[in-house]
């Protein structure tokens, strides 16, 4: 084969794996990434985890055990919760009978592990997450409560039974618990906080999107119930929102996952930048969506440009691996013409 072939065939390759990349790319990356991991000989990445499902379509989460290659097996409320609202989902757009049947046994395990105290309830969490080690045994999460209401108005709104809005409205007055006194809300003179990972001495990172998730959540309660109490937390955990918005800007387009300045990676900026969207449809409140839009921005850019100004190793890989495909696949492809044609 002529070498002018061979380089026009290269040149096809890279623009191909480039033009695949630039729409499949942030998906397939974490599978190299993760394959990263396996080659250095550690089941899960750093403070993350492999999320499985039982038998019954309940996910549990492998978490890497104090970094070493074994693991911890944890049922997550959090995790749970969102499982369920995929599930409906699936309920929703496909009537998939399968998924009803997951997504009940998701919302029954939600009710059957909550902590009940006077008159309200909490997901507390009894084992050290790998995520923020600053955060002390036991803790409890906004996050995992926003959630769970959300699942269980979705089930109230399936099958109509009182008793799943009945368990909603004991985890919306777990809103009202300080986190001094077991709780996840602490107060200041922007409003309510709903923190992600609270625990008694306070260390509180305030994760922007948990505190989002514990909105939304009882948006979807209140849009049921129409109850004040609901209304309440809601208005006054919006108030702290709009108010600490802009110190998570760090003013180059990209925003912090917490109120301690940790940068936010590549899939949480996309999913907040979502989420700010979703507040500024619901709260009408014209603060959402100029972060939005700046935020999205560097996430609009083509896929390897971003790949290099973020020295990004598994997308540099995937590109290259793309090419090599793309390449050897071109090359077989030319071969078997020439064959075809009768040529040598």
């Amino acid at each position: 084969m002529r070498k002018s072939v061979v380089l026009i065939l290269a040149v096809v390759s890279v623009l191909l794996a480039l033009l695949i990349a630039e729409r499949k790319g942030d998906e397939w990356e974490e599978t190299v990434r993760s394959l990263f991991y396996k080659t250095a000989y550690h089941s899960l990445p750093p403070a993350s985890g492999i999320i499985m499902a039982d038998t019954l379509g309940i996910p549990y989460v492998c978490y890497a055990a104090n970094g070493s290659v074994a693991s911890q097996q944890r049922y997550n409320p959090t995790i749970v919760a969102m499982y369920a609202i995929a599930y409906d989902t699936l309920i929703t757009r496909r009537n998939d009978m399968e998924a009803r049947r997951k997504f009940f046994h998701c919302t029954e395990w939600l009710i059957d592990h909550m902590t009940h105290r006077a008159g309200y309830a909490l997901y507390v969490y009894d084992w050290q997450q790998p995520f923020y080690p600053e955060v002390s045994v036991p803790w409890c999460s906004g996050l995992a409560s926003g959630r769970a209401i959300e699942a269980l108005s979705m089930a109230y709104e399936i099958s109509h039974e009182r008793r799943y809005l009945d368990q909603a409205r004991l985890l919306v007055n777990g809103f009202y618990v300080p986190v001094r006194d077991g709780g996840f809300m602490y107060t200041d003179s922007a409003g309510c906080w709903y923190e992600e990972y609270a625990d008694t001495a306070a260390h509180t990172p305030r994760v922007l999107n948990g505190h989002i998730y514990a909105l939304l959540g009882l948006h979807r309660y209140l849009l049921l119930t129409r109850d004040d109490s609901a209304a309440t937390a809601y208005d006054c955990g919006l108030a702290a929102l709009v108010q600490e918005l802009p110190t998570y800007d760090i003013g180059d387009s990209w925003s912090y996952y917490d109120a301690w300045k940790k940068k936010a990676d590549k899939k949480y900026q996309r999913n907040i930048t979502e989420l700010l969207d979703e507040m500024g449809r619901i709260s009408g409140d014209r603060v959402f969506h100029p972060y939005a839009e700046k935020w999205r921005r560097p996430l609009d850019e083509p896929y390897l440009i971003r790949v290099i100004k973020e020295r990004n190793r598994s997308g540099a890989i995937l590109i290259a691996v793309l090419a090599v495909m793309s390449f050897v696949l071109l090359m077989a492809a030319s071969y078997s013409l020439r064959v075809a044609r009768g040529e040598s």
